[in-house]
């Protein structure tokens, strides 16, 4: 069984606070659903882009996510 990298489990608990699904989410991010999982599973890391944009959207510091 693979562990969800850190980066993944805190985007998915702030996404959750803020009661997106992953599909709005991806979509406001401009990305596919399956990246978006991918990337709160751990298989797959954000670029520095998504990663601003995610805190933006989220309105956290990025500092909070990584």
């Amino acid at each position: 069984m693979c562990k969800k990298h850190p980066l993944g489990k805190k985007i998915k608990r702030h996404r959750k606070k803020k009661k997106l699904s992953q599909r709005i989410l991806a979509k406001t991010l401009c990305l596919s659903r399956p990246h978006l999982v991918n990337i709160e599973n751990g298989k797959r890391h954000p670029s520095m882009e998504t990663l601003y944009r995610l805190a933006e959207i989220l309105e956290v510091q990025v500092g909070e996510l990584i």
